[in-house]
């Protein structure tokens, strides 16, 4: 498959088949969901958030004995008992963990890589995403604010442009409004190592969530995902992205009452955001256990509005992948009789700008040929001047390298161009010599 070249560099940090993520969801990523999740090849995230180390524990060796796949651990960082969480993931020999919620400390970081564990960290802002990658961070997953639950400030598509284009030295895997296997494949493509989702895996038939929390997610707009607002900055507090609710207008009223509280100095601002966050894990627990969708917290991503079915998480799996192999296979014929290559030899067809040579070499260059050095460019037809030349330089392809006009219209001369670029490039004789003579 196409495919396969795209998810070589996620594959080898995950150790799975297909390097898509399921994230960790409180009250659902429990084991039976992660262990489902690795053995139809994705990869599984177990819950830490503010669970009982005991729980955290039963859940990693219940997990470690449904599948012989691998697995992680996210930990919340700001959770009251995250420092004991991180010491169990690291006395059980966790392969990979994830932090999440806050910035772990260098120091943290170091200690679970001590004890051989990968660690990805999520990076909501591009400063964030630098400073984790410089405290050691083997991985980042970049996450929009498309995503549901705790969001951070940025849009996806600005945090790809900040980052993903522009960091290559560790893997960026992708989360926050994904939920098609489309996606994917174009974020594959713009050099993602995998993606993350949530909200199309609560739709999965293994799913613990509610019968009724899962019907809210199926008749749901992407619109009706809506982040809470933070009303004071004394008491700081992460938007969390779910379906408005009644639940939605409790938090409100929770923010007012605490910082009356805090205006009368009856508690301080470390006890208010923990009961910020107390509500949340309870809200949670009330929609996705008990079905309660009125007055729960119903966390949804705006990925939301593209989920309709329920499914057998094997089967969202395989949709997934085939219709990103798909759409891979659509660009790919889309191109078809524009740029081929024969041998070592790249052959354009037609060429009329030099933005049509650049939307090749994005697809060409970068993923069917995949490092396949090249020694000579054949131009057939179509026009040829500096600024096509200037594309190859832009991508750094081989040199020296042939460049072969053949039957095409030459706006500049030969020898114009040979010193335009110097030693870049070897121009046979004559531009208008003919295919095959």
């Amino acid at each position: 498959m196409l495919i396969d070249k795209f998810f070589k560099a996620g594959r080898k940090f995950l150790g799975c088949k297909y390097p898509i993520m399921c994230g960790a969801m409180t009250w659902v990523s429990d084991p039976k969901l992660v262990s489902t999740i690795g053995n139809a090849g994705g990869f599984g995230l177990l819950a830490g958030g503010n669970a009982p180390v005991d729980i955290v524990e039963e859940h990693i060796i219940e997990t470690k004995e449904l599948t012989d796949k691998p697995f992680g651990v996210n930990l919340i960082t700001l959770a009251p008992v995250y420092q004991d969480q991180l010491e169990l993931v690291c006395k059980l020999d966790c392969p990979l963990v994830v932090f999440a919620g806050g910035i772990p400390k260098k120091s943290e970081i170091e200690k679970a890589k001590r004890y051989g564990a990968r660690v990805i960290c999520f990076a909501p802002t591009a400063p964030l995403a630098h400073n984790l990658i410089e405290r050691g961070a083997d991985a980042v997953i970049l996450e929009g604010s498309e995503a549901g639950g705790h969001i951070g400030p940025v849009a996806l598509s600005v945090l790809i442009q900040q980052i993903l284009f522009n960091v290559d030295t560790v893997p960026i895997f992708i989360a926050g409004g994904i939920a098609t296997g489309r996606m994917m494949a174009h974020l594959l493509m713009m050099g993602a190592a995998g993606i993350q989702m949530g909200t199309r895996f609560i739709m999965a038939e293994e799913c613990v969530a509610h019968p009724k929390f899962k019907e809210a997610f199926r008749r749901a707009r992407a619109k009706d995902a809506m982040p809470t607002p933070q009303f004071d900055s004394r008491l700081p507090v992460i938007p969390v992205r779910a379906l408005k609710n009644e639940g939605s207008i409790e938090f409100a009223k929770l923010q007012l009452e605490l910082l009356s509280k805090m205006d009368n100095n009856l508690i301080d601002r470390h006890q208010a955001q923990y009961k910020v966050e107390e509500f949340w894990v309870g809200a949670l627990r009330q929609a996705v256990i008990e079905g309660d969708i009125t007055s729960g917290s119903l966390m949804a991503g705006q990925s939301v509005g593209l989920v309709d079915k329920i499914q057998p998480l094997n089967e969202i799996i395989s949709e997934v992948v085939n219709d990103a192999e798909s759409e891979l296979q659509r660009l790919k014929g889309f191109s078809t009789g524009l740029c081929e290559f024969e041998g070592c030899r790249l052959q354009l067809f037609n060429i009329r700008s030099s933005r049509a040579v650049r939307g090749l070499l994005d697809f060409k260059l970068h993923t069917l040929a995949f490092g396949k050095r090249f020694e000579a460019i054949a131009f057939y037809g179509g026009i040829m001047d500096k600024n096509v030349f200037t594309v190859f330089l832009d991508y750094k392809a081989p040199t020296p390298f042939v460049v072969e006009p053949l039957d095409c219209s030459l706006r500049h001369s030969s020898e114009l161009l040979k010193y335009f670029f110097k030693d870049s490039f070897d121009f046979p004789y004559s531009p208008y010599k003919k295919a095959g003579s």
